[in-house]
């Protein structure tokens, strides 16, 4: 069932009359409060009856003089509160439109006067045409606040309308054309917008509060302010407390100043007056002592901050926060005594700028003299040992030039003339370009270590020594145990000669059981030392033993040894199995290297 304004040629006379004030061209203008007034005329007059859509105004202009009607009789259901009254007519729709509408057109209009609507409103004919079929067909529709991309406004965002589509009908019932009662509430939409938006903010900044305030917390952190013209403070209660001050009481920059370590004072001031400083303007920066006002106890806190400038230039306040660094202050001497306990110096290398410091730590180690210091590498490499250094610096180039780590061992000579060991380690960090910019590290004197080392180097070589030494001895008491286990098993030798034969082979056992025990004395093997067990002994029976240690082998090389004895009589002081190793090898080392052909 089609809804709308039926068109009668039996309208009342009164709401004829009031559309002859259309005369003519048949182009009304609704005022907001429904009263009609002739429509430009000036406009119409304008465009002349030569314009070929004035002159199908005028072909239907019995059907506007009944629209305008309708409008005016006010039987169409449009708020009253709308701005702008459109009648489309025809199959092409072209606009009548009151004064209120020629704001919505803007430089559109007048051209827009007459023409059709797909024309008029090309740059959003795709979202109006099938709402426009829709009323054509018989359909009314409301809309608030819709939005639309208007061509040619200052404004590069959307413009928002509420409108209502009603459908006009002829004296057959069918629809003749539309009637639009539109406002434009784009100032509406974006004021609300921007409350939402502000709410939005309002919101945003609410919780960014709520968690500064817990960071904060958490952090520890205090806020301070001093009106720097009268001298008085605005502390936080955790600034308070990092002063001992237990009160409420006001505050002035003389209880800040008095609240200071004394060591710290002057410091502090010099770094607020530079901050308060019209010219300098500098952050101010410091870390200081304070001695707790009503508990007497001493704390350390950093503080940071700015001054505030009035148009004159003068310091007017200043603020910052602060934070009790006291924990971490007694971590750090705990660190340096511990540092210097273990000596153990810290250093940071700028590369790029090539400048280098170190702790005091680190002067000690290089051997350094009061009032000397270090501050860039060609100086730190001068300290190195001269043999050293030609390799300290193939290794820094690395650092700096492929952004390598630092690790090695070398020496410095003091300049007591004393060398000693260094071991030193450093990390590179690189900038975002991926270029090596600075270098952090530790170094320790290893000269303990080193000489240690040294020490434990030339213990193993004399162990080996010591091995191989008893390894040769334990080789002459076998020669004489073979030849008399081989007689001994001949069954052949007198009972006289076994006699001996048993004497020659117990001496050679218990001479390789002194190597054997020798051997499995560690203490002695690591110390390259042999136990020597000294008493007075007959030389006969030294040189005996020898020459039973190095006949099998003379007489393996063919060689024939005449012993002719010494006086029994003769004493010598040493350890026995000793002056026999070294007589045997004696003789041995002759029957080595002694040509047979020789004798």
């Amino acid at each position: 069932m089609r809804v709308g304004p039926r068109i009668s040629t039996g309208a009342a006379r009164q709401r004829q009359a009031r559309a002859q004030a259309l005369a003519g061209d048949a182009i009304v203008a609704h005022a907001s409060d429904g009263r009609s007034r002739p429509s430009l005329p000036a406009r119409r007059r304008s465009h002349g009856r030569t314009d070929p859509h004035l002159r199908l105004v005028h072909h239907a202009a019995r059907s506007a003089r009944r629209l305008a009607t309708v409008a005016q009789d006010g039987r169409q259901p449009h708020p009253a509160r709308a701005a702008a009254h459109v009648h489309r007519l025809g199959p092409g729709l072209h606009l009548l439109y009151n004064d209120g509408y020629i704001a919505i057109l803007g430089a559109k209009h007048p051209q827009a006067l007459g023409h059709p609507m797909a024309q008029v409103w090309s740059e959003i004919w795709d979202e109006l045409r099938p709402l426009n079929d829709a009323v054509m067909r018989g359909e009314s529709h409301s809309f608030e606040n819709r939005p639309f991309q208007l061509a040619r406004r200052a404004d590069p965002g959307p413009s928002y309308f509420s409108f209502t589509y009603t459908p006009l009908l002829d004296d057959d019932g069918r629809v003749a054309g539309i009637f639009c009662a539109a406002i434009e509430t784009t100032g509406t939409v974006r004021l609300a917008q921007e409350a939402q938006a502000a709410r939005a903010a309002q919101q945003a900044l609410q919780a960014s509060e709520e968690r500064l305030r817990l960071a904060t917390d958490a952090a520890e952190i205090a806020f301070w302010d001093v009106n720097v013209v009268d001298g008085t403070l605005v502390w936080q209660p955790r600034l308070r407390q990092m002063f001992g001050i237990t009160g409420e009481d006001p505050l002035t920059l003389d209880d800040f100043f008095n609240g200071l370590h004394p060591e710290d004072r002057e410091a502090v001031a010099v770094a607020f007056a530079a901050a308060c400083d019209p010219r300098r303007r500098a952050l101010y920066n410091v870390e200081y002592r304070t001695v707790g006002r009503d508990d007497g106890r001493v704390r350390w806190v950093a503080a940071k901050g700015r001054g505030l400038f009035d148009e004159s230039g003068r310091c007017v306040r200043a603020n910052g926060t602060a934070i009790d660094i006291t924990a971490r202050k007694a971590a750090e001497q705990a660190m340096e005594v511990a540092l210097e306990a273990s000596r153990t110096g810290t250093f940071h290398w700028d590369i790029q700028e090539n400048t280098l410091w170190w702790d005091t730590a680190l002067d000690a180690l290089f051997g350094l003299r009061p009032g000397e210091a270090v501050r860039s590498l060609d100086q730190f490499i001068a300290l190195v040992h001269p043999d050293d250094r030609a390799e300290v610096i193939r290794r820094c180039e690395r650092c700096r030039d492929f952004g390598d780590d630092f690790e090695m061992e070398f020496r410095v000579v003091y300049p007591d003339g004393s060398l000693h060991w260094l071991y030193d380690r450093g990390r590179t960090f690189l900038d975002a370009s991926g270029r090596a910019k600075t270098m952090t590290g530790a170094c320790v004197d290893i000269t303990d270590l080193c000489r240690a080392r040294e020490a434990l180097r030339l213990a193993d070589r004399q162990k080996d020594d010591f091995l191989a030494t008893l390894a040769h001895e334990l080789r002459n008491p076998l020669a004489p145990l073979r030849t008399g286990l081989h007689l001994l098993q001949g069954g052949t030798v007198a009972p006289e000669q076994a006699a001996r034969v048993h004497g020659i082979m117990q001496r050679q056992l218990d001479h390789m059981v002194r190597l054997v025990d020798d051997l499995l004395d560690i203490a002695r093997i690591s110390q390259g030392k042999i136990a020597l067990r000294k008493e007075q002994l007959a030389l006969h029976t030294i040189l005996e033993q020898a020459v039973e240690v190095s006949r099998p082998l003379m007489d393996a090389q063919g060689h024939t040894l005449v012993w002719e004895g010494v006086d029994p009589q003769l004493q010598v002081s040493g350890d026995a199995t000793r002056l026999v190793q070294v007589v045997g090898n004696l003789l041995n080392n002759a029957a080595k290297y002694t040509q047979p052909a020789a004798g």
